[in-house]
């Protein structure tokens, strides 16, 4: 999570989501069940002419969102820089034309080279011309993407091989073959999940295909939304309305090959915790497919070739085990989103903590020495005159410091010297801390400055040994005034 928001979207980023929206509404549109007087192939061609064109729309929305000199130029340039990586991937692979994910992330790397803030340091440096420093600036943007094109490619490449060489028969008969689960969202991310797919189609035993299948299901369509809704929940306004949103259409077009890898890939760019808390849960749901030893809820040819036909899925109200897994794939992403996020909170606020104290003086980011140590504990305790004593612990060996007023303390300063979480003892007026290796020198210098101090309270003398009776010339008070009426 990020609390701070530094990375959260603008409030217009909503518009990433419009173009998914579109492509699904197209898909569905362009099915036989809508139009089946439409001639197949005028059909065909309409619907991968939609799976090319609204995911350079992704590209288009996403440039829109930053400001930049020449609005023209960088659009034209951003969609000749798609069409370009498209004819290399038709090239490559003529079936990744129908998931052009790794083309709009490779075209997106433009946009931030067109930036009005992106300069070139090193040619401004030697003074060259305007025309030149701008035709640099072109040329970099188009490098960049081709770049960044060649290295996916180069690291899906890889990743394939790995799967290739590594599926087995005897591996596919193993729980060890569930690492195939987070490699398949990734490759589906990019649009080159098919590597997986044939694996696992060919070498795995019956349990674990359909293990395989249930988890990358359950991830897509209950794990992803889930998780996505339970961030929106600890996110402030603006990226809670975007994360809401994002689930909702998570939801609807996941069915949608396009779209689910572009709903991933945004997840994976803007939120990559959650997108590696996503193939987490996928290792978990193999796992309780697994263990209760349920069924496939599709055909595994059924899985992205390149949608999902949501009528050959099986129906979850017929069996409680089906139903069971549901509601796992939806206490998993929720616990664990909610987990990592108080995780992280708690993490940014021990930095701001961190950052105050160094404004007020004192650098805990270097190496503390005993003297240093000495003046951050005095501060943060309130003063020498709060601090009563300080003893060692003795099991333990950790600071104690007796204090007059507890409520002067600095928790947080307190919290940033203490290698662990500080003990108080609300009864003794204590604070327990550990500083390491700085516990005995620190404690030594302390109680030098202790010694003296006008706050520690006075010895207190004993009167054991002592006894105490009335003197003799004092009576009591009846025969004072008797013996005095006569006077």
């Amino acid at each position: 999570m990020d609390p701070t928001g530094r990375h959260a979207p603008a409030p217009a980023a909503q518009l990433l989501l419009l173009p998914i929206v579109l492509l699904a509404l197209a898909v569905y549109a362009l099915s036989p069940s809508f139009t089946g007087e439409l001639n197949h192939y005028a059909r065909e061609y309409l619907s991968f002419a939609c799976r090319l064109i609204f995911p350079c729309m992704v590209v288009l929305c996403a440039a829109a969102l930053l400001p930049a000199r020449a609005r023209t130029v960088q659009l034209f340039l951003i969609t000749a820089i798609y069409s370009a990586l498209l004819t290399a991937s038709a090239g490559i692979r003529p079936s990744s034309l129908l998931n052009p994910s790794i083309c709009v992330i490779s075209a997106a790397a433009a946009i931030m080279v067109l930036r009005p803030q992106m300069d070139f340091t090193a040619l401004e440096h030697l003074e060259t011309p305007a025309p030149l420093h701008r035709l640099g600036r072109l040329l970099f943007a188009v490098l960049l993407p081709a770049a960044l094109f060649a290295g996916l490619i180069t690291i899906i490449r890889q990743i394939e091989f790995f799967v290739y060489f590594t599926v087995s028969e005897s591996f596919g008969r193993t729980l060890l073959a569930m690492i195939f689960c987070p490699i398949y969202l990734f490759l589906e991310t990019m649009g080159f999940q098919n590597a997986v797919t044939n694996a696992a189609l060919m070498s795995y035993q019956a349990d674990m295909a359909s293990s395989f299948i249930n988890a990358v299901f359950a991830a897509n369509f209950i794990a992803l939304p889930a998780m996505l809704f339970t961030r929106s929940l600890f996110a402030k306004e603006q990226m809670r309305l975007f994360l809401t949103l994002l689930g909702l259409t998570a939801i609807l077009t996941m069915s949608v090959g396009p779209c689910a890898s572009l709903i991933l890939l945004i997840v994976l760019v803007l939120l990559p915790g959650s997108f590696v808390l996503l193939c987490t849960c996928s290792l978990c749901l193999f796992l309780c497919s697994y263990l209760l030893n349920l069924p496939p809820v599709t055909n595994i040819n059924n899985l992205y070739h390149p949608d999902i036909d949501l009528t050959a899925v099986r129906s979850f109200s017929r069996s409680q085990a089906l139903q069971f897994f549901c509601a796992l794939g939806v206490l998993f992403p929720c616990a664990l989103t909610a987990l990592f996020a108080w995780i992280k909170k708690e993490r940014l606020t021990v930095l701001r903590q961190r950052r105050s104290i160094n404004q007020s003086g004192v650098n805990l980011q270097d190496q503390l020495t005993p003297d240093l140590a000495v003046i951050a504990l005095l501060r943060a305790v309130g003063g020498l005159s709060n601090l009563i004593d300080v003893s060692l612990t003795p099991l333990e060996g950790l600071l104690r410091l007796e204090l007059n007023d507890p409520q002067r303390c600095r928790q947080s300063m307190l919290l940033s010297l203490s290698l662990k979480k500080p003990h108080y003892s609300r009864e003794h007026h204590a604070c327990v801390i550990d500083l390491g290796e700085l516990t005995y020198p620190v404690q030594a210098k302390l109680k030098l400055l202790t010694a003296e101090n006008p706050a520690r309270p006075a010895t207190l003398i004993s009167t054991r040994g002592f006894k105490i009776t009335p003197l003799p010339h004092l009576r009591a008070p009846g025969r004072s005034r008797q013996t005095a009426a006569p006077n």
